[in-house]
C-alpha cells in the first residue's frame, strides 16, 4: 500500500528547523509540509487534551485518513505511559528545539530518543513498550496502518 507521508522526509523537513524556539519550529515545519503536501495538511493548529496510555499531553492533527496520521504531540511538564500493542506503525519524530526526550521501554531493552542522538523513534508494530518524556519533549508522530474499512464493510455484505 502506498502512504503519502515517508518517515525520513519528515525527518528531513524537521532537521532543517534545528535550533529555533520548539514554538517556531512546530509552526516551520507544518508550514513546510504544507508546501510540500499540497492539500494532505491542516495548518490551523488546534490543540487540544490527550490523555493516550496514561500518556497526558497535547495534540493537534496535521493529516488524518483510513491509512495514516500525522499530529504533533507533546508536554511542557513530562509524562509517561504505555503504547499498547497495535496493528500499525508509529513514528515519533522529535521537534529540532532544544527540548526534552523520550524513553522507549520494552522488556529487555530501553533506548533514548532526542533530537541529538535518535531523533527517529519508531515503535514496531505489535511491539508493546513504555514512554517517557521530559519536560518540553514535542514529537510529530506518523501513524501508519492497514485499513480496516474496505475489509470490515465487505464481511457484512
Amino acid at each position: 500500500m502506498g502512504y503519502i507521508f515517508d518517515p525520513q522526509v519528515l525527518h528531513q523537513v524537521s532537521a532543517a528547523r534545528v535550533g529555533l524556539p520548539a514554538r517556531e519550529a512546530i509552526s516551520a515545519i507544518t508550514q513546510d509540509l504544507a508546501r510540500m503536501y499540497p492539500g494532505h495538511i491542516e495548518t490551523r493548529e488546534d490543540w487540544f487534551f490527550n490523555i493516550a496510555g496514561g500518556a497526558t499531553g497535547i495534540m493537534t492533527v496535521l493529516h488524518g485518513s483510513l491509512s495514516e496520521y500525522l499530529i504533533w504531540f507533546g508536554t511542557p511538564v513530562g509524562t509517561e505511559g504505555f503504547s499498547g500493542r497495535y496493528h500499525l506503525d508509529i513514528y515519533d519524530i522529535h521537534s529540532p528545539a532544544k527540548s526534552g526526550s523520550t524513553t522507549r521501554t520494552t522488556p529487555f531493552s530501553a533506548r533514548s530518543c532526542c533530537p541529538a542522538t535518535s531523533p527517529t523513534c519508531a515503535a514496531a508494530e505489535s511491539k508493546a513498550s513504555a514512554s517517557r518524556r521530559t519536560a518540553g519533549c514535542w514529537s510529530m508522530a506518523a501513524v501508519r496502518c492497514q485499513p480496516a474499512f474496505p475489509w470490515g464493510s465487505a464481511a457484512h455484505c
